[in-house]
């Protein structure tokens, strides 16, 4: 990146489409560039930056960060600072219940802590102060499906390991995160939802909710029609079945994820209760989120729902 005197700085973030660096900072200057590569940027984006500040993607977004490692937690908030955030951290779930009279809009939080842990922190979260709205990005060693699988029941929106997510890519995740937030005060943006789901009549109910929300919805009753709908246009957001004739959601994910665009593209799964080794490979493959068919309530499915878009527009 060049900057030049003549020009004042201006807040910029952008993924480059060359490298797949995620790029914020201070820009200015006639000419913009990627910090990793040296890709020019697209002049709309260059333009853009040069013509208005532009806010940090983080200014004034409250997020609780929740990690009992003094060490991490202290260099997580330095991060989050960096982006505007107002931060307030807690050493353990205990601490972090009670910071959520504070109204936290974004959560970070380990699972593995002393006196409460970060699964009953997001399920007090959820269940008995009903913020569905709350983006959560869980940070932590545990692998295991059967953690995975209850963490994805309470919608977080990232599931990441410490020892396989580096600096980049948890702060492209807590942006992506921070840009949910603010959405979630604005109105959601028309988004195009694509539906694979082989049962009639639980496609007919998600694409009802959808159109309530004010969505362009697609129906497909097999993964290979809703593979080929995806080939001649990306929706903004895939909700598929795991188990589909001719094509399987798994396999309609790995398809998805080939195409161009689609390595980002938000891909929720929708699976019954005890299949943790499905959704595990699911995860391996970097599914977004899961949403039970068997959540018989249509407020909370469609809350799930709700967070799934949010998640759309977060990658918009």
């Amino acid at each position: 990146m060049n900057a030049s005197e003549d020009r004042p700085a201006r807040y910029l973030s952008f993924l480059c489409q060359s490298c797949g660096f995620w790029f914020d900072g201070q820009a200015g200057g006639n000419a913009l560039f990627c910090a990793q590569c040296g890709t020019p940027l697209p002049g709309e984006i260059a333009e853009a930056a040069r013509a208005k500040p532009q806010p940090n993607p983080g200014a004034g977004v409250r997020v609780l960060v929740t990690e009992d490692s003094t060490m991490l937690r202290k260099a997580m908030a330095k991060m989050l600072a960096s982006l505007g955030c107002d931060v307030r951290e807690a050493a353990n779930g205990r601490e972090a219940i009670k910071a959520l009279d504070w109204d936290p809009q974004v959560l970070l939080t380990d699972i593995d802590m002393p006196e409460v842990n970060g699964i009953e922190l997001v399920r007090t979260l959820r269940e008995e102060r009903m913020r569905h709205d709350v983006p959560v990005v869980v940070l932590t060693g545990r692998s295991d499906a059967k953690t995975v699988s209850t963490m994805m029941k309470w919608d977080v929106m990232a599931y990441l390991l410490k020892d396989q997510v580096g600096s980049k890519e948890l702060r492209q995740k807590l942006q992506q995160c921070l840009v949910a937030a603010q959405l979630l005060q604005r109105q959601h943006v028309k988004r195009r939802v694509l539906v694979a789901e082989d049962s009639y009549t639980y496609r007919r109910a998600l694409v009802e909710m959808l159109k309530e929300m004010s969505c362009e919805v697609q129906e497909a009753e097999d993964g290979m029609q809703a593979l080929e709908m995806a080939r001649k246009q990306l929706p903004d957001l895939v909700l598929s079945d795991m188990h589909m004739p001719r094509l399987s959601g798994l396999d309609l994910l790995r398809q998805v994820r080939s195409l161009p665009g689609g390595q980002r593209l938000p891909f929720v799964m929708l699976t019954g209760h005890g299949e943790d080794q499905a959704m595990a490979a699911a995860m391996a493959e970097g599914v977004s989120a899961y949403i039970l068919k068997d959540q018989t309530d249509p407020k909370a499915l469609k809350k799930q729902l709700q967070m799934a878009l949010t998640t759309a527009s977060a990658l918009a």
